[in-house]
């Protein structure tokens, strides 16, 4: 996806093949899966008080992000999420203008 700035307005264009590509995989159930075990992740952690606490993306059983020496934090991770989730909202949209009905 490409994106350039016109009178101040920023205007996306997107390849179909990857709007439906993103469709499909928000429509899967890995997605779903994958969404439940980060948000149970952030409960645990809220609920622990643990500013360590993560996920175990390398599957080492531990979920000690200072042991892992992993430095980023889950406020970065939420900003990551939030702009992923942007990003995916509008090729939606953009998906749904094309689109004629």
């Amino acid at each position: 996806m490409a994106a350039r700035s016109q009178r101040g307005q920023s205007q996306a264009t997107s390849d179909p093949a990857i709007v439906a590509s993103v469709k499909e995989v928000l429509r899967s159930t890995e997605f779903s899966q994958i969404l439940s075990a980060i948000v149970k992740d952030a409960a645990k952690q809220a609920a622990t008080g643990d500013p360590a606490f993560g996920i175990d993306c390398m599957a080492t059983g531990n979920m000690n992000m200072r042991d892992q020496h992993v430095i980023e934090s889950l406020r970065s991770k939420r900003q990551q999420l939030l702009l992923a989730t942007q990003l995916v909202k509008m090729i939606l949209k953009i998906d749904d203008v094309r689109q004629p009905n």
